[in-house]
């Protein structure tokens, strides 16, 4: 059996639905390129990329994707197809977040921390809050807004299990529950980045995170709304 959750993949600048499945033991994401050709294969030991693992592995080389769907369908396999992903933070992809206000209610204090560093395209750069911590993102104007993805530093290797909530509104007085709380880790077989299913329309986003590694503070490198 196939446990399936719905994601989505980018070709170029052409998005469309993509389907992230784990079984076997296994989880796995193939990168395809423009030409519709299987770049890159990387399967993790444990069933989700969410869960710790004692073992992965990477290939790398060309083959036509429908080869590989094929087999796939032929041998039963499950795996996770993302178009043109990439392993860390494009700052070049499209991204709401990057032209909005963000406000964040706290921020903890400390060289190079701010709440700046939330939408500076650089994933490398932090923002911290005790918890509770609430960031609010101003879009502008309502708009749509599919999914939201959440990043810490690609350096960090000690996994981080943060509990996220969000809230949207359209007139920044008024907000309703997108995602309820719910448990998020960032661990480098996510690419210490949590997808938060929205598809909704908003011109308000509001992140709470209530809880980080046993009381630590909350933390975020990077906001991306994909568009």
């Amino acid at each position: 059996m196939c446990n399936e959750k719905s994601l989505r993949g980018q070709t170029g600048r052409a998005w469309w639905p993509a389907t992230s499945i784990a079984t076997f033991g296994y989880s796995g994401q193939l990168r395809i390129n423009t030409k519709h050709e299987l770049t890159r294969l990387s399967l993790n030991r444990y069933p989700h990329p969410r869960m710790s693992h004692s073992s992965s592995v990477t290939i790398s080389f060309r083959v036509p994707s429908l080869v590989v769907l094929v087999s796939a369908l032929l041998f039963g396999s499950c795996l996770s197809m993302t178009k043109g992903q990439d392993p860390v933070f494009d700052p070049n992809e499209p991204n709401l977040a990057k032209e909005a206000t963000v406000v964040a209610e706290k921020t903890s204090s400390g060289s190079g921390v701010s709440t700046k560093n939330l939408n500076d395209s650089n994933v490398l750069t932090i923002w911290k809050s005790p918890v509770p911590a609430v960031i609010t993102l101003d879009l502008g104007e309502v708009k749509e807004i599919p999914n939201l993805e959440l990043y810490i530093p690609p350096q960090f290797a000690t996994p981080r299990k943060q509990e996220v909530e969000v809230k949207v509104s359209p007139d920044g007085s008024n907000y309703t529950v997108a995602f309820p709380k719910e448990l998020q880790f960032f661990s480098k077989q996510t690419r210490n980045m949590v997808y938060i299913p929205l598809a909704t329309n908003a011109r308000y986003v509001q992140v709470i995170i209530s809880s980080n590694n046993d009381g630590e503070d909350a933390i975020l490198s990077e906001i991306r709304i994909p568009h």
